[in-house]
């Protein structure tokens, strides 16, 4: 029986080879669209898949609930003691934290070479000694327990040992116990470890550096809103399991918070000051704090592209039904015959959704190659390495197999009932009229809302994307150089200044410790003088030319001095800064920095800045405040004004120049237009993917579109004969069949347009900087659907009224 099912529905599609076609590309493209998403939808919930993170969790700073400027991923220094001290539940801590960019040498002896070996680390991260028995990455050589038990210690990760020893010394342990000269001042440090941690984690490192060699002194720090590290801590046994025990732990921390941070009255009575614990595993989809590692994934996004492939699969199910359905003319008298010779009905639904089944796994197949096809170019667009192994992922295989058999379910199950159902008196005498019109328009109806709703979400995230890179920042960020300094030039930096500003080519040269685009890291307690509660707020140490290197306004008051002695004591703001210190006339008040503390100081306020945004336009614009540079510790730039014209010579001007003053370090740089346009890749990824895919829904939509179409044109012949016999013109019959679409384009567009509508409110209410929802763009889609639709309708009636007539009704 099933041999004979085969060879029915075989030979049913060769003989509609047509309509074959139409179906199998519709599913497949379908299919092969929901298996990208969901290997997208599959890496992005994997992340920070390390041994016991059920138990491992990250701890955030709440100064309120507001995350564009109240919560922060990371905690002061103390925080990590007071934790040992008074909270038992946690069976280990560990804190990282990044300081600079960092040139390393690989010495002569241990390379093998006449000469050094020099590279330039920007993913370093100072750790405690407990760091790898939290955060368990899998260990290549060394123990978790004794990689810092040397203060001079390094570990690396496997990628950084091979491009420093070879593959050769991973596997033979030999790299184990070989010196590293680390940053300016050349320190020796030994490795003690190789780790592999996967590629889908929050914190992508290079190195991690034991805290306790060169950077002891942020133990002593007793600063409480100073929130610099980021701290992970693992649980004990059982704590995690239970809402009680987490609940118990989560209280003893904010005891904590209330104690140390606001006994310091540093926030507003209506905020709240709490450390809450976060779990490792959410930190990708569900963390965009201020001072994350690096920029997150984004549930939002998931849940969207979820719910396009969700859309995907039910278009191309209905697309289908649709299809087989309207052929159900074409295979009328078959039904009557094997129904007059004794064929129960459900055998024939038997055989009918069997039909369905082997288009739905042919569908598969030419799926499963297409997306091979399109691996590469997928993981480009998406910017992941995805692997699409089936075999090595079995939950995604296991998935795959389910979606295939709801797909079977959903396109087999109505075409096989309706099929089955037929009168055989009416089928064999061809009295069947063209049943199941309410379903049929229902599914037009349904692909038609989803093709435009999605149409309306891409053009509104492409011009939210252009919008935020279009938006003037508040800087001039064309033919700006941003050079990573390493604590390379200090002393001598207005030496490098001075003579790398005579050059040709250059405007202006600025040493500072904050550049827009990049991290935010120095936060300080200002107050206004007087005023008993401060507020942290975020500083750059910045020269006199700074404001034109950048381009930015002065609205008040003066720059500072070209003479450094005249600077001390005196800061500039910008305006958003004037405002939450309270400052009615911003020049010439009185500030205090870091209230009460040993380092305290009165600064007076000798310019206010037009405001500028240092982050992305996901934010607004944050307080700052500008103190004289000095060369210190911490991260520092050198941003180099190009004047407009050869930026290739420009550029090579500040290499030379570099290497007068730093002939071993490598010029490390990049250029300031291109580091704001990094802080929107997740958009234009988003945008590029939500384009494609909707490019996708429309061509399924059309392909179904057409053959419907095709189908009932040819099921009309006679009647569009009879109607050119009558006088009816070419167009008119064109009018007549792209009317009935056309009817049910515009049900579709009620209900896509709202439905857009509130997806896309929703989206951009994240932006700090957002484009309005103009009715253009909803009615511009929808024109452009029926554009689509007539265009369509039209070419496959053209060819059906152009028949002559004679021919057509010679045998009536």
């Amino acid at each position: 029986m099933i041999s004979n099912y085969l060879q029915i529905a075989f030979r049913n599609m060769f003989r509609n080879l047509r309509f074959t076609v139409l179906h199998l590309t519709g599913l497949s493209l379908g299919l092969a669209a929901v298996m990208l998403i969901a290997w997208y939808v599959y890496d992005e919930m994997s992340y920070d898949e390390l041994a016991n993170r059920d138990r491992v969790f990250r701890i955030n700073t709440y100064w309120g609930d507001n995350p564009e400027s109240e919560i922060f991923a990371s905690t002061p220094p103390p925080l990590a003691q007071a934790i040992k001290e008074e909270v038992p539940e946690i069976e280990k801590i560990a804190r990282a934290f990044t300081w600079n960019h960092s040139t390393m040498r690989l010495p002569a002896d241990e390379n093998h070479s006449p000469d050094e070996v020099v590279f330039r680390e920007t993913r370093i991260f100072i750790v405690d000694p407990e760091f790898l028995e939290v955060l368990q990455y899998p260990m290549l050589l060394g123990d978790p327990q004794k990689a810092f038990h040397r203060p001079e210690s390094i570990v690396l990760t496997r990628k950084t040992a091979e491009r420093y020893f070879g593959e050769a010394a991973i596997k033979d342990g030999s790299l184990i116990g070989k010196s590293i000269l680390f940053g300016g001042d050349r320190t020796a440090r030994v490795v003690t470890a190789v780790v592999d941690p996967p590629q889908n984690t929050h914190l992508h490192f290079d190195m991690l550096v034991n805290i306790n060699f060169g950077y002891e002194e942020l133990d002593t720090i007793n600063v409480w809103t100073w929130n610099i590290m980021h701290t992970y801590v693992k649980v004990k046994e059982g704590i995690s399991n239970t809402n009680d025990g987490l609940k118990q732990l989560q209280s003893k921390l904010t005891h904590i918070a209330e104690r140390h941070i606001r006994a310091t009255e540093e926030l507003e009575g209506s905020q709240t000051a709490d450390f809450r614990l976060q779990p490792i595993k959410d930190i990708h989809l569900h963390s965009h704090f201020q001072r994350e590692h690096e920029s997150n994934g984004d549930y939002t996004t998931v849940q969207l592209l979820v719910s396009i492939a969700a859309l995907i699969v039910l278009l191309a199910c209905a697309n289908f039904v649709n299809l087989f359905t309207a052929q159900s003319v074409r295979r009328s008298k078959e039904i009557g015959v094997r129904k007059t010779l004794g064929s129960a009905r459900k055998t024939l639904a038997a055989q009918f959704f069997m039909e369905s089944a082997i288009y739905a796994l042919i569908a598969a197949v030419l799926a499963l190659s297409l997306v091979e096809i399109l691996r590469r170019p997928f993981n480009e667009l998406v910017g992941k390495q995805i692997d699409f192994a089936w075999l090595n992922h079995l939950p995604l295989l296991a998935g795959f197999a389910i979606l295939l058999l709801i797909v079977i379910i959903l396109a087999g199950s109505y075409p096989s009932l309706y099929l089955s159902s037929f009168n055989p008196s009416k089928a064999l005498k061809g009295k069947l009229t063209q049943g199941g019109n309410f379903m049929r328009n229902g599914l037009v109806i349904f692909q038609f809302s989803i093709s435009i709703g999605l149409m309306i979400c891409s053009v509104f995230i492409m011009r939210q994307l252009n919008y935020m890179q279009d938006r003037k920042p508040g800087y001039d960020r064309e033919n700006v150089v941003v050079v990573k300094n390493d604590k390379e030039i200090q002393d001598k930096w207005q030496m490098f200044r001075d003579q790398l500003e005579s050059r040709e080519g250059i405007a202006a040269v600025s040493f500072n410790s904050g550049v827009p685009a990049q991290p935010l890291v120095a936060m300080r307690d200002f107050r206004k003088k007087g005023n008993s509660i401060g507020t942290g707020i975020h500083f750059f140490l910045a020269d006199d030319r700074y404001l034109p290197a950048l381009a930015l306004t002065l609205l008040d008051g003066s720059n500072f001095s070209s003479e450094p002695k005249q600077n001390k004591g005196k800061i500039l703001i910008n305006e958003t800064a004037a405002k939450v210190l309270g400052l009615d006339q911003a020049v010439g008040a009185a500030v205090t920095l870091n209230a009460g503390e040993n380092d305290e100081e009165q600064l007076e306020v000798i310019g206010l800045v037009k405001d500028f945004n240092v982050e992305s336009l996901h934010n607004g614009v944050k307080p700052l405040i500008l103190y004289y540079y000095i060369p210190d510790a911490m991260m520092d730039y050198i941003a180099v004004r190009l004047r407009p014209g050869n930026v290739s010579k420009g550029l090579n001007t500040i290499e030379e120049t570099w290497k007068t003053f730093e002939p071993e370090n490598p010029f490390n740089y990049s250029f300031l237009d291109q580091d704001f346009e990094l802080q929107y890749i997740s958009e234009q990824r988003l945008s590029k993917l939500f384009g494609a895919f909707t490019g996708l829904t429309v061509a399924i939509a059309l392909l179904g579109l057409t053959g419907l179409a095709s189908f009932l044109a040819e099921q009309r012949t006679k009647e569009i004969s009879i109607r050119k016999v009558l006088g009816a013109s070419v167009t008119g019959i064109m009018v007549l069949f792209s009317k009935d679409f056309t009817r049910l384009a515009l049900v579709a567009m009620l209900i896509a347009v709202p439905a857009a509508y509130f997806v896309m409110q929703s989206w951009l209410n994240e932006f700090a900087y957002r484009i309005e929802l103009g009715a253009g763009v909803f009615v511009s889609c929808s024109i452009i659907t029926l554009a689509l639709i007539w265009t369509t309708v039209s070419l496959l009636s053209l060819r059906i009224a152009r028949l002559n007539p004679a021919n057509t009704l010679k045998n009536e």
